[in-house]
């Protein structure tokens, strides 16, 4: 993955003196910084080139070239802010280039490869034949189906575990129901053949129950009366009445 490190105090066609206040300062700046940056004094440069901002605020060199010690700091969303400033700021197509290639960069570092190839279509509208930044964005676009295709197994994982939860939870659902009826048909008393009074003792089992026996009871005597009925009309004496004749 190609990286653009801007070491060079020209600046493609703008003059210093429309961007700094105290253009020798701001020179000076920046070739303070850069070759510290060539000496691999990445801190050091980037105390320089913030002095370069303080002098140059609106110069893209500045915004370039602290981008580039920022992202060797790996500060690469420090080092995105710097890039996307260099890239609105920079005049000419090469210049922007250069920065949108970078800023592609920073974002592949913050494993966003959407953002990354963004930045690298941009640059190749600037710069068509950058095999660098297409080989690069061909990079991002591998990353980021690969980011895709484990985002949907995640997914699917996830999916797979809620629908076994829910399994679970409706087969504890219907277990506790079951488990319910149960105890209420337990706890339910057996319905008797007749509505007992209250207080009323229970028969046992296999004895008559006190209502029956009165029936019963009630049932002997009445036929008993019957029975000695028909005994007393058997023994009335038949009377004749006699006949009366004319005589």
């Amino acid at each position: 993955m190609k990286y653009y490190a801007v070491i060079f105090c020209t600046l493609f066609g703008v003059p210093i003196e429309a961007l700094a206040q105290d253009p020798a300062a701001a020179n000076n700046a920046l070739r303070k910084g850069n070759a510290l940056y060539k000496k691999d004094d990445v801190a050091g440069a980037a105390k320089a080139y913030e002095e370069a901002a303080n002098i140059a605020p609106k110069d893209p060199r500045v915004f370039h070239n602290s981008g580039n010690a920022q992202y060797r700091q790996k500060q690469y969303a420090d080092a995105v802010a710097k890039y996307e400033s260099a890239a609105a700021t920079a005049e000419g197509a090469e210049a922007q280039a250069r920065a949108y290639h970078n800023l592609g960069n920073a974002h592949l570092q913050q494993q966003k490869p959407g953002d990354a190839i963004k930045a690298y279509k941009e640059a190749l509208k600037r710069n068509p034949n950058d095999e660098d930044t297409r080989y690069n964005m061909a990079f991002a676009q591998r990353m980021l189906r690969q980011q895709q295709e484990q985002q949907k197994k995640e997914q699917e994982k996830k999916d797979e575990e809620k629908k076994d939860e829910n399994k679970k939870d409706e087969e504890k659902k219907d277990e506790n129901k079951k488990e319910d009826e149960k105890k209420e048909q337990d706890q339910k008393p057996d319905k008797p053949d007749e509505q007992k009074e209250p207080g009323q003792p229970q028969p046992k089992p296999g004895e008559m129950s006190k209502q029956d026996a009165q029936r019963m009871l009630d049932a002997l005597n009445q036929q008993e009366k019957k029975v000695q009925q028909k005994a007393q009309q058997k023994k009335r004496v038949a009377v004749k009445v006699p006949i009366q004749k004319d005589w």
